[in-house]
């Protein structure tokens, strides 16, 4: 991370706690930043999501993240696992192992009601077996589904309902219950354009969520980019299609995917070269220019409580709109290099909001975790 330390001053200033062991960075502005790191923890492609709330033990609750044990070359090793981490007493406090075939190293994680989906697989082109694997409230192994050798998963959750993404011969959606995981229905992605976008190295091909029941899948071609919005059969309720000339041209040699999230009634894209903010409908009611220039649009996270907004490159804003103030400044410097394989240095994977806080999660390598405390 290439960080300014903050001034003394501004420490003193505020009557913010800092939790134990934690670097403090950032830029002196909107926020205090801490950052956590380990070494013992790698994974290619993973996300996180809130663990438990604050409370006496945990006074900044925990964040929960996909991984894998590395070896000593910061690979990822092992069995697929399930990490939380406690955000104030920077520590490790719970490691979940849920498996997984030889040659994996994506895990990505969803939460629903009563329990937890963990998709275990690949990012690369090859593919492996992959698994998705149902926990419950207790994060015991509930069931294991096996989903064929297949790449660039990506998994969500909200109550009883979890959907997966992946591509095997072609793009492929399925939704079951979270509870038991029962399958619900299972659908081929149409395509829609000519061409698809290649898939990413290390990041899913389509992007999932669950919202307010339905299943939201956001998928990307160079001609076009398509939001759907489907029902737990995967039968379409609506869409939202873009289809521009910029589009094109800036696919053309940089296929970026595009990013969805969703959050206090609001479904947010971040596209190829802006933001956008929609209904639940799908109906767009607002834009940015974030990010324009600069590549791809960063990933998007909003407090429920507070509206604040988070980007996963260290921006905040009070409401979407606002002005952006850069809390952090994020890298990309080269950290390791192999004649196989370059490590770039904060990588990010996800943001969200963790009881007030933004955190921002990155491969590092290793895992990252840097936690954005707002001024008021």
């Amino acid at each position: 991370m290439r960080l300014a330390h903050l001034a003394l001053s501004a420490l003193i200033g505020v009557g913010f706690a800092q939790p134990a062991a934690a670097v403090v960075r950032g830029t002196g502005k909107a926020a205090l930043a801490y950052d956590h790191h380990s070494f013992e923890h790698r994974a290619l492609d993973f996300n996180a999501v809130p663990g438990r709330a604050p409370s006496d033990a945990h006074p900044w609750g925990t964040v929960r993240l996909g991984a894998f044990r590395a070896d000593a070359q910061l690979q990822p090793v092992g069995k697929a696992r399930i990490v939380e981490w406690d955000l104030f007493d920077n520590k490790i406090v719970t490691e979940i192992e849920i498996g997984g075939a030889e040659g994996s190293h994506t895990v990505r994680i969803a939460r629903g009601a009563g329990g937890m989906v963990a998709v275990v697989g690949s990012s690369v082109d090859q593919a492996v077996r992959t698994e998705l694997v149902f926990l419950d409230d207790h994060d015991r192994i509930r069931k294991v589904v096996d989903l064929g050798e297949v790449t660039h998963p990506s998994v969500a959750a909200e109550g009883d309902l979890a959907v997966v993404t992946y591509l095997a011969a072609k793009a492929e959606l399925r939704t079951f219950r979270l509870s038991t995981g029962e399958p619900i229905a299972k659908r081929t992605l149409p395509a829609g354009g000519t061409k698809p976008v290649v898939p990413p190295l290390w990041e899913p091909l389509h992007d999932v969520a669950v919202d307010g029941g339905d299943v939201l899948v956001l998928s990307t071609w160079f001609e076009a980019s398509r939001l759907e919005r489907l029902t737990p059969a995967l039968g379409r309720r609506g869409q939202y299609e873009r289809r521009e000339d910029f589009i094109r041209s800036a696919r053309s040699l940089a296929p970026d995917q595009d990013r969805l999230s969703v959050s206090s009634q609001s479904v947010w894209v971040s596209w190829n070269d802006r933001v956008e903010r929609l209904s639940p409908r799908l109906r767009r009611e607002a834009g940015s220019d974030l990010g324009k220039g600069e590549g791809p649009a960063p990933r998007i996270a909003a407090d429920g409580a507070s509206g604040r907004i988070a980007t996963d490159d260290g921006r905040l804003a009070r409401s979407f709109g606002a002005e952006w103030v850069a809390a952090v400044e994020l890298g990309h410097e080269v950290w390791h290099a192999s004649d196989e394989l370059e490590l770039r240095q904060d990588r990010m994977k996800d943001v969200l909001w963790v009881s007030g806080r933004a955190v921002i999660v990155r491969d590092a390598p290793g895992l990252g975790v840097t936690v954005l405390e707002p001024f008021e």
